[in-house]
């Protein structure tokens, strides 16, 4: 049984910058699966997939503070196969990653109060970050009843089907459209394929870098019986390069689909005729 600890406020002794609680929230991919989590989140496969999500997240993070801010995207949630006489079973999964929820959680709400208090809070956003600390609230409240074997209400199945909606919701409602910066071009300039260099060497600069987001098939279980079901899993690169590339530059190569890291191999199922990559783990 997994002991339920709701999400705590930041407090001066843990982080007291956003960079720092950023990282912090990430390092719980770095700690052990507990035995009591599913079989998939404790394969072999798994960890290395956890730390693609570190990279791929920390890649954002440098980005965003060696460049410039950007929103995140996400298309509306929803079915995308054809009509079929087969009934489809819509219940979603959250992966129950519980202590990142947590500590991502704290970082929202450190964030929120620390642009209040330097009265830097853009207009009419603190209501869409609200809504946004209480839906990772929810993914937290969700995966504590999924490891713990209880079933989830209408509402949490409802919130993981259309949660590609409330966070499109959020982007729209927090990025700045003007007459100069237009909602399409927001969406194409500040999409998930970044770019950022973190180190320079003699004549060369290592580059960190995410590109497509590549499904992922996991095999968990609803009311007893196993069920198949489709994410998605962020991308994530790194090379040394003799120029430092920009977004526009590195969107253009990845077209010719560059190499990813050998410990990539571990996790990831390549077809290059169909070009897609798939992540798969089972029970």
């Amino acid at each position: 049984m997994l002991k339920k600890r709701m999400p705590k406020e930041i407090n001066d002794r843990r982080v007291k910058e956003v960079y720092s609680d950023w990282l912090y929230s990430l390092n719980s991919l770095l700690t052990p699966v507990p035995n009591s989590y599913p079989n998939f989140m404790r394969g072999k496969a798994y960890p290395f997939l956890r730390l693609n999500t570190y990279l791929a997240s920390y890649t954002e993070l440098k980005h965003d503070t060696v460049l410039y801010a950007k929103q995140g995207v996400a298309e509306m949630g929803g079915p995308d196969y054809e009509d079929t006489e087969i009934e489809i079973d819509t219940r979603g999964y959250v992966i129950p990653e519980f202590e990142l929820y947590q500590r991502v959680y704290q970082l929202l709400k450190s964030i929120r109060a620390g642009l209040a208090k330097r009265q830097l809070m853009p207009l009419n956003t603190n209501k869409p970050m609200v809504r946004l600390e209480k839906l990772v609230a929810s993914l937290a409240e969700i995966s504590h009843k999924e490891l713990n074997g209880q079933m989830l209400s209408k509402e949490e199945y409802q919130l993981i089907e259309f949660i590609g909606g409330d966070l499109e919701h959020f982007w729209k409602e927090t990025i700045l459209v003007g007459k100069n910066n237009p909602e399409d071009m927001l969406l194409n300039e500040n999409n998930a394929q970044l770019i950022a260099d973190i180190f320079t060497g003699p004549g060369s600069y290592l580059h960190v870098a995410t590109g497509y987001v590549h499904p992922i098939y996991v095999i968990f279980s609803i009311e007893g019986k196993p069920r198949i079901g489709r994410g998605g899993v962020m991308s994530y690169y790194e090379m040394i390069l003799g120029e430092r590339l920009n977004d526009q530059i590195w969107r253009e190569q990845l077209r010719k689909r560059p190499q990813r890291p050998a410990w990539v191999n571990n996790f990831i199922s390549e077809d290059k005729a169909k070009e897609v990559s798939l992540y798969y783990a089972g029970m």
